[in-house]
Order: C-alpha cells, then sequence, then structure tokens
C-alpha cells in the first residue's frame, strides 16, 4: 500500500491529483439492472468479466502520453492492466 500511497503524493505534488480510491473486492458488489423501468438488484459480482476494476484514479493530463506515465507508476501493472479512458465533461447549467 506504501507504493499506492508515494504515487498519491507524487500526483499531489504535482497538482494533478483528483479523486482515487480502492475499491472492495468484487464479491461485495450490488448489481443494478433496469427490467421494464423497475431496478432489479442482484448481491454478488455477476457482470462477467476476466478482469475486474480494483480502484481507480482520476489524473487531469493534458495528453495521453502523459496519462501513460503516470498509468506506469501504479503498482498493479505489475500483475494486470491499466485503462486509461478519457472522461466526459458535461457542462450543466
Amino acid at each position: 500500500l506504501e507504493e499506492y500511497f508515494a504515487l498519491g503524493r507524487r500526483l499531489r505534488d504535482a497538482g494533478i491529483d483528483e479523486p482515487s480510491e480502492e475499491l472492495d473486492r468484487a464479491n461485495t458488489a450490488t448489481v443494478v439492472r433496469l427490467r421494464e423501468g423497475s431496478p432489479v438488484i442482484s448481491d454478488g459480482p455477476f457482470i462477467e468479466s476476466k478482469e475486474q476494476l480494483g480502484g481507480f484514479y482520476i489524473v487531469k493530463a493534458e495528453t495521453v502520453d502523459e496519462a501513460i506515465a503516470w498509468a506506469v507508476q501504479i503498482p498493479g501493472i505489475r500483475n494486470g492492466a491499466i485503462e486509461i479512458r478519457p472522461i466526459i465533461e458535461h457542462n450543466i447549467a
């Protein structure tokens, strides 16, 4: 965990960090689906996936290359993959 905390400090020091959190295990999930206009709620990880999201960082990078430079510093990359995705910002007045 100290490696993750250190990365968080580096992101803060660079002035580009946003919220980040560790997610609980997949077996703690609650899945919500909408069926015929009504919510259907299931306990457990019923979304099919070989890999699971374990946490997230929001990094306001100027370029994809900058985002990649931060992604390779995430300790979990040694045992898995890091997905980089843009954020769609909505200006709702």
